[in-house]
């Protein structure tokens, strides 16, 4: 495989740009990927993605203990591919969002509330592209989503050695072109890969509670969460092995729960002139 990335990007940061907006940023770039698989000397494929992104963030003045930013963000995605084993059609994807974050601060605890919404929007051009005889798309369309998204969060401080946060997350995710639109051999993942356009947009639940303490340069935290998902996307295998001994695997959806918490401790041990030594550990289970 073969990979050429180039990404240019641009940032503006105005302070008191006009009345009631206590700043304003943005943000522009362009990342321009070339790749291609190769088969010893031979070209399997070569693929073109371009993708140029905006995005403008706007912080209200402070209303008391209440701050918060409106943003706007533009993303659009060109995908062009040539060569005799393309696994993937000529697609456009223009996503567009608008979000909504707000917080709250108090002497004891700190509160936070976001919205997003987003609509993703794929395009399917001409190309050289075929399905394989295995595709579960006959012919490809168009697709278009429309997806909310929101949080609530809490944090606080229980004492002086203690503290606690709290998070629920409700969040929606489009099905990318691979996804939707895959089919043939895909040798940087050595897959024969099938995807579906039927595929919905996923859904995720998310509950996070995490627990703080701290002591003379001790620190200890505790998480425990729980993601339940709706349509949750996967490529899963068909059980089939094609004659090019690639595993055959389509994306599929099912819903699902995942558990789990992390503990992540650290210990800062002050050596005098010889300034200061962090060590730290982490374990998970999922």
């Amino acid at each position: 495989m073969v990979i050429q990335q180039d990404k240019y990007a641009l940032e503006a940061h105005l302070r008191d740009p006009v009345a009631y907006i206590e700043s304003m940023q943005l943000r522009v770039s362009r990342l321009n990927n070339a790749s291609g698989e190769r088969l010893g000397s031979a070209k399997a494929n070569d693929y073109q993605f371009d993708t140029n992104q905006a995005e403008l963030l706007l912080a209200h003045r402070r209303a008391g203990p209440l701050s918060g930013v409106l943003g706007l963000s533009h993303k659009s995605r060109d995908i062009a591919g040539s060569g005799p084993q393309l696994y993937l059609p000529d697609a456009s994807t223009v996503s567009r969002a608008l979000f909504l974050k707000e917080s709250l601060d108090v002497d004891w605890a700190t509160f936070d509330a976001g919205f997003r919404h987003e609509t993703v929007d794929h395009e399917i051009r001409k190309s050289g592209f075929k399905t394989s005889r295995n595709a579960s798309n006959a012919t490809l369309d168009d697709k278009s989503f429309s997806l909310n998204s929101y949080s609530l969060g809490a944090s606080a401080k229980l004492g002086q050695l203690f503290g606690a946060k709290l998070r629920y997350a409700a969040s929606e995710r489009a099905p990318d072109v691979n996804e939707l639109y895959a089919s043939n051999r895909h040798y940087s993942i050595m897959t024969q890969e099938e995807g579906n356009q039927k595929l919905k947009a996923e859904r995720a639940r998310n509950t996070e509670l995490t627990a703080l303490f701290g002591y003379r340069g001790f620190k200890l935290s505790a998480t425990g969460y729980v993601m339940q998902y709706e349509n949750y996307l996967y490529l899963g295998h068909s059980g089939a092995q094609m004659a090019n001994r690639l595993p055959l695997k389509y994306w599929k959806q099912t819903d699902t729960t995942v558990r789990g918490f992390e503990v992540d401790a650290s210990q800062v041990v002050q050596l005098g002139n010889y300034g200061k030594l962090n060590l730290s550990a982490f374990a998970d289970l999922v």
